[in-house]
């Protein structure tokens, strides 16, 4: 197949390393990453190792209008209105798929993209942009997809990208998929963002942690049933948001990557926006408002530094 992969960051990257081995990859990618990729390839180390050499370009004008069988769109929730809009202006394509951490990519897919095979995708990969054209492939999870125009595709995609190494699968209810990784999410990355330590920090502090991490899962749950989707138990979720902080223990969260680059991070598709779903049925003082006003403060002062 012929794939764009827009928006190579740490997890675009090892997708696109790991595609590149059988299909043919263009990325896309800027800065020094960029410069680096194209004079002396991507470099992987953990869980994916090697040098890569793979096609990139720092945007869509320098592709050119070529086809290609896959958009693979790994960029941040803030930015993927924006990405669809270029991308269906700028090339042609017949599948699209958008593996992103927020709660709202669905929605934004299918406002945007009319003509062609929708996708929606959750990973469990964890990865670290080390530095320019250096990614770390910390934790090799499991990789959902679905169609949302229930198309066959979606079973090929999944046989694709476990050939590559990157174990996929169809699930029967990808909406209750998406809402499980937010949980962990909205528990990880704030937590570990205001701690600013890796992942394992919640294991280290469990006990301490408890009562906030069962407050955010509770109002996660909450906040699902609105949207018809019934999620585990409690129980199971916490139990599941401790194995991640375990497995993914050296990695070090993108919300805590997005602050110490002075960078916007996705509280607004995590934490936000299940206070936002909240507060409009009458629950305005919750656990994931405090979460979005901390990090968003954090974030000013990031960025001003």
């Amino acid at each position: 197949m012929k794939i764009l992969v827009y928006g190579m960051g740490a997890i675009g990257s090892v997708f696109a390393a790991r595609l590149s081995t059988v299909h043919e990859v263009v990325g896309i990618c800027r800065g020094e990453h960029y410069k680096v990729i194209k004079d002396r390839g991507l470099k992987l180390s953990g869980e994916t190792q090697g040098t890569f050499i793979i096609k990139v370009a720092e945007s869509l004008d320098d592709v050119g209008e070529e086809y290609f069988d896959l958009v693979l769109v790994t960029t941040k929730s803030y930015d993927l209105r924006k990405s669809l809009k270029k991308i269906k202006e700028s090339i042609s394509f017949s599948h699209i798929l958008a593996i992103q951490n927020g709660l709202n990519t669905a929605e934004i897919l299918t406002e945007e993209i009319r003509n062609a095979d929708i996708l929606v995708g959750v990973t469990y990969n964890a990865a670290t942009l080390e530095a320019p054209g250096i990614v770390k492939h910390a934790y090799k999870g499991k990789t959902y997809i679905a169609s949302l125009r229930g198309s066959e595709f979606q079973m090929r995609l999944a046989s694709v990208l476990s050939d590559v190494g990157l174990p996929s699968e169809v699930p029967q209810d990808i909406f209750k998929i998406i809402w499980e990784k937010a949980a962990v999410n909205c528990v990880i990355n704030p937590l570990t963002a205001i701690l600013y330590e890796k992942n394992k920090i919640i294991v280290e502090l469990w006990d301490e942690l408890l009562p906030i991490i069962e407050s955010i899962i509770d109002e996660i749950i909450e906040a699902a049933k609105i949207f018809g989707v019934n999620l585990p138990q409690k129980e199971c979720l916490i139990e599941k948001v401790k194995k991640v902080s375990i497995y993914t223990g050296e990695n070090i969260s993108s919300m805590l990557q997005d602050l110490q680059k002075g960078k916007r991070t996705e509280i607004d598709a995590l934490n936000c926006y299940v206070a936002n779903v909240l507060r409009r049925k009458g629950h305005n003082e919750t656990v994931n408002w405090l979460l979005c006003t901390i990090i968003k403060e954090l974030e000013k002062k990031s960025i001003k530094s």
